[in-house]
């Protein structure tokens, strides 16, 4: 599968996009539209052109990895859902999650219970692992795309988690 063009504003929303290198809430040096740096690159200004190549080469790997290994049909909205994840997270991450196990099992539902707990960094001044607001409505927002095959961008963008709060 590939990501939709509706995954694609989906995950663009969610990653935003910096010419120059930046910090994440981790800590972890990032550029363009949430490309992680890895040790060996060293990009400090970029163009908008570059931007694009780094984030279609970065969506290819992703889809490789995720096609690699699902082993089981899924429908348009819940790949996308299941992209935007496993962008963030990472795709090993994602088949060692409990969410892999019961979407293996087909037991769709239970899901999103797993899902949304991936809703932590690790402090990059303690060590420790704390919940990142962010995230929360980040992980809200990918759960109700995997349960609803939204067609408007603007139902995924406004879509927050509901807290008693």
């Amino acid at each position: 599968m590939k990501l939709s063009d509706f995954g694609r504003l989906a995950l663009e929303f969610e990653e935003g996009e910096s010419l120059k290198p930046y910090k994440d809430v981790a800590g972890f040096w990032t550029i363009g539209k949430g490309h992680k740096l890895l040790p060996d690159e060293s990009y400090k200004n970029l163009k908008k052109s570059d931007i694009n190549k780094l984030f279609e080469n970065d969506v290819l790997v992703r889809e490789k990895g995720l096609n690699n290994k699902m082993g089981m049909s899924l429908k348009q909205h819940e790949f996308d859902a299941i992209f935007i994840l496993s962008f963030n997270i990472g795709v090993d991450a994602f088949f060692f999650s409990s969410m892999y196990k019961f979407l293996k099992i087909s037991d769709r539902k239970s899901v999103p219970q797993y899902w949304k707990k991936w809703n932590k960094i690790k402090d990059p001044e303690t060590g420790k692992l704390k919940v990142c607001n962010g995230l929360v409505n980040r992980r809200a927002r990918e759960v109700n795309l995997f349960m609803n095959d939204l067609k408007d961008i603007n139902d995924y963008k406004k879509f927050m988690e509901k807290t008693d709060a």
